[in-house]
């Protein structure tokens, strides 16, 4: 009986029931992808290799050779385009190329492009640790922090300009930025705005390197399905199971017992990705399935390896798939190493997870997940200058979530209290001793909390309330906002006023003075907004009122005409050098003064709303014509000079100006500089600057002050710096520096030396060029010889302003020694930037137009609302006019002219 009974327990191999996954070998594969699918293909351009089950590179056109070492694996690239997926959190890597380093612990997917003379890096999902190297001798010369959707573009063999060079400086020198939306759509497409910045310009290979992206994508739908497929099987028994399990005796059949325990794992694994968020069952069945593998080896060690391969297969798939479970890619990974011991850091794991689900087009609630990330981050240690590149993050993820049409306030109010309070401690810069650098850091911060906070209650006001006709905020309904957030962002304003803006607001220097208009206004806003938000009735008692006070007196006022030539003459008083009478004012009625182009409106005289100021001399003769309107913060519109509207397009509120101005004369002791920026002078500063390119030199009105200058200030300017050796009569006849062109204001410890209006006259065989320079002037003997953010007024030989009376900024410090070169540099293609501009100046905005030079890099990038036109060196690098990217690739700069008529 035995005999037969043994007999009848013969296996046959469909009694164990193996699932069928799609095969991973190691090594490189070529790949295509066709019809919403990976095709393995024997020849290509795009490849897959597979260092583990769980860990690939993918790429186009590329050669690397992967090198595994005791601690980590070095991946070394070369030219060619990449994108490299780690899904393990055991595994350590270290990417190389021409300059640079990328160290890669945990969960890393990171897309790079060295195919050009810059080498660009993208991370999709996690913080990338970027070291850059000198490419001639080797050195370190600094580190950055990429965190996910950021990305950097620089050239390798320029590393050495940003050796030591802080966060700040790093972002002038390269480009660094974030992208505002996900690498992948819902359907499976690489997202147009993504393939038009990252990848390459020619169609061919954009359209090929855009599938790396897709191979992920299809990859994982693959391993979604081989999940979904195993978690639906049903397990056959083995003919006699239940007897074996009766009475042991009758297992010893080895290969009988073999095939038992292998279904008896794969039972329990099913059991488990059926229910993984079971904390307990996961505990209970990792010890099941340890006993079943002790088993298993002792009695087959090639069933035990494959089994062994299988867990490693659902590990590669959890990894990639579910990447948010970290506890059950931990039950796998101890399956597989008991001794395993988990070192990526939670908040990695979050953010990881968080990211790479959100560009892969998956269903996530992201800005949750980020929220929680931070909330750990902040926790954590960093690494040395780390915390400055969280912050960066931390301003561009919030910018990020106010965009979105369905903004997460809850959570980027939370991620905002984070970002006040780790930022207020950065921008305090406590431990910089170089007194410029910390205030320029300071003033930085002032200018960027300003920003964020204007664009958080702009956003909020949006979308919790509208206007009513009187102009109160009426809540829409079914939108609230929970107080606990209402008071974090309540507390998170006030603490940056007072704890950073107003015992700070000092360094602002004239370029910002501004500023302190913003935060004015920011303040206003944010103290109405709030207590709508906290107590509708509280806020209807303060400011119905108020706005009631507002609009009566503004009706008494309308109602009984109280607009006259005297009140216009009375304000028109507080300025020097203008000159009018009577004739040159006229109250106009309001459809005229909302329509000043029409003819018809122009008899309208009903409802006088503002003043029409026709041919008003200022300075020396330039006749001006504008709007007044006496009721809008004195503002004024319509401006004409000498007939031309096109030379002031702007308008000003004329209040906000003369607050402006008392900020900026507050920042002088000099009485010239001081003259200056008095409002009176205003009509001069900055109505005819718009004609000249200059302000009307205030001076002309001024004594010398020479005489009121120290012994020692005089002795510097007449030696050391304007001697017949003196280090600014070197750079003569470029730059020539006059004695009244020279400020010294002596401190305790040191001389601050500025200098203002200083004549430039550039010749070349083509054209001569001719400009007004002004620079803070680091200067001490032996030491330092060197300009800091220098700008230069592109002028005509009449002082007249040609690049629309914006200045020309060269960022940082400029060595005396190499400022011939760098002149040469800067006026070799200026007739193409000067075309730039007035292209720019003429289609957008030129309030908002700002021209830098990197001369470190001989790069020009000319910045305004809607446009932007890079230039480096002989080639145009990008040229975006209203979203819309105009170049595809590089082209020459000699081509300017037709691109932008073309345009």
């Amino acid at each position: 009986m035995l005999v037969l009974v043994y007999t009848s327990f013969l296996i046959k191999a469909n009694h164990y029931d193996k699932p069928e996954f799609q095969e991973i070998k190691k090594g490189e594969i070529a790949f295509d992808i066709n019809s919403g699918k990976i095709i393995k293909e024997k020849n290509g351009n795009l490849k897959a290799n597979y260092i583990n089950n769980s860990d690939k590179i993918l790429s186009y056109n590329s050669k690397l050779e992967i090198i595994k070492e005791e601690k980590s694996t070095k991946i070394k690239l070369t030219k060619g385009v990449f994108l490299i997926n780690i899904n393990s959190i055991n595994n350590k890597y270290l990417v190389e190329s021409e300059g640079f380093n990328l160290e890669l612990s945990g969960a890393n997917t990171v897309f790079i492009d060295t195919t050009g003379q810059r080498a660009e890096i993208f991370s999709v999902d996690n913080i990338l640790k970027l070291n850059f190297f000198n490419t001639k001798n080797g050195e370190l010369l600094n580190t950055a922090y990429i965190y996910p959707n950021q990305y950097i573009f620089f050239d390798p063999t320029k590393n050495f300009l940003i050796k030591n060079a802080d966060l700040l400086r790093i972002t002038q020198l390269l480009s660094l930025g974030y992208f505002n939306e996900n690498i992948l759509t819902k359907d499976g497409k690489v997202n147009e705005n993504f393939k038009k910045i990252f990848l390459s310009k020619e169609k061919n290979i954009n359209s090929q390197t855009e599938k790396l992206f897709l191979y992920l994508y299809f990859d994982d739908l693959e391993k979604k399905n081989d999940l979904e497929n195993f978690k639906k099987m049903k397990f056959s028994s083995i003919p006699g199971e239940s007897l074996m399990l009766e009475y042991g005796f009758l297992l010893m059949n080895s290969n009988k017992k073999a095939i038992y325990l292998k279904n008896q794992v794969l039972k329990t694994l099913q059991e488990t990705l059926k229910s993984p968020e079971k904390e307990e069952l996961l505990e209970k069945n990792k010890i099941t399935i340890e006993n079943f593998l002790k088993e298993l080896k002792e009695i087959n060690e090639k069933d035990f390896n494959e089994i062994k391969e299988m867990i490693s297969y659902f590990l590669a798939n959890i990894s990639s798939t579910q990447k948010e479970n970290k506890e059950l890619k931990l039950f796998f990974l101890k399956l597989l190493n008991p001794e395993f011991q988990d070192l990526e850091k939670t908040s990695a794991a979050i953010l990881s997870s968080a990211f790479y689900n959100y560009n892969l087009g998956k269903e996530t609630n992201f800005y949750s997940e980020i929220k929680k990330f931070v909330d750990q981050k902040d926790k954590e240690e960093f690494e040395s200058r780390e915390k400055d590149f969280f912050i960066f993050f931390l301003d561009k993820i919030i910018i990020a979530n106010l965009k979105a049409e369905n903004t997460n306030f809850k959570d980027t109010i939370s991620i905002f209290k984070t970002y006040t309070e780790a930022g207020i401690d950065y921008y305090q810069a406590s431990d910089e001793k170089d007194k410029t650098l910390k205030n320029k850091i300071i003033e930085t911060g002032i200018v960027n909390f300003s920003e964020i906070v204007k664009k958080i209650l702009e956003k909020t006001e949006k979308y919790f309330f509208k206007r009513s006709e009187k102009g109160l905020l009426v809540n829409i309904p079914g939108r609230e906002l929970d107080r606990e957030s209402i008071s974090s962002l309540k507390t998170s304003i006030e603490n940056i006023y007072n704890n950073f803006y107003t015992p700070n607001q000092g360094v602002l220097t004239t370029t910002n003075a501004s500023v302190k208009v913003v935060y004015r206004r920011n303040f206003e806003k944010f103290e109405e907004v709030i207590t709508a938000l906290w107590d509708t009735e509280k806020y209807l008692t303060k400011y119905d009122k108020k706005l009631s006070d507002i609009l009566t007196t503004e009706e008494k006022e309308d109602n009984s005409k109280t607009l006259s030539i005297e009140d216009a003459k009375e304000f028109l008083s507080k300025f020097d050098h203008i000159k009018f009478d009577d004739s040159n004012i006229e109250i106009m009625g309001r459809e005229y003064c909302d329509n000043p182009n029409s003819k018809e409106a122009e008899k309208n005289k009903k409802n006088p709303t503002c003043y029409r100021i026709k041919n008003m001399e200022v300075g020396n003769g330039t006749k001006i014509s504008f709007l007044l309107f006496p009721y809008e913060y004195h503002k004024i519109s319509d401006i004409s000079i000498g007939g031309n509207k096109n030379l002031n397009k702007g308008s000003y509120k004329m209040d906000d100006e003369e607050e402006k101005y008392k900020e900026q004369e507050n920042n002088f002791s000099d009485p010239s500089e001081k003259e200056q920026y008095k409002f009176k002078n205003f009509f001069i500063n900055v109505i005819t600057a718009s004609q000249s390119g200059k302000k009307q030199q205030v001076e002309d009105y001024v004594e010398d002050n020479r005489s009121q200058e120290s012994e020692i200030i005089r002795t510097i300017k007449n030696t050391n710096l304007l001697g017949k050796n003196g280090t600014l009569t070197k750079l003569k006849p470029i730059l020539d520096v006059a004695y009244n062109d020279i400020k010294i204001t002596e401190t305790e410890s040191d001389l601050i030396i500025n200098i203002n209006n200083a004549k430039v006259n550039y010749s070349s065989e083509k054209k001569n060029y001719f400009g007004r320079f002004k620079s803070e002037y680091k200067y001490k003997s032996g030491k330092i010889n060197s300009f800091f953010n220098p700008e230069i007024q592109i002028t005509n030989d009449n002082g007249e302003n040609i690049i629309s009376g914006t200045s020309i900024k060269l960022s940082g410090l400029i060595k005396l020694d190499d400022f011939k070169k760098i002149m040469d540099s800067f006026f070799k293609n200026m007739s193409s930037i000067i075309d730039a501009v007035t292209y720019v100046s003429q289609n957008d905005s030129s309030e908002d137009l700002r021209i830098t030079y990197l001369p470190q890099i001989d790069k020009f990038q000319i910045i305004s609302k809607n446009i932007k036109i890079f230039i480096i060196g002989d080639e145009i690098e990008l040229f975006s006019s209203f979203g819309k990217k105009i170049l595809e690739k590089n082209e020459k700069i000699s081509k300017i002219r037709g691109l932008l008529e073309y345009k």
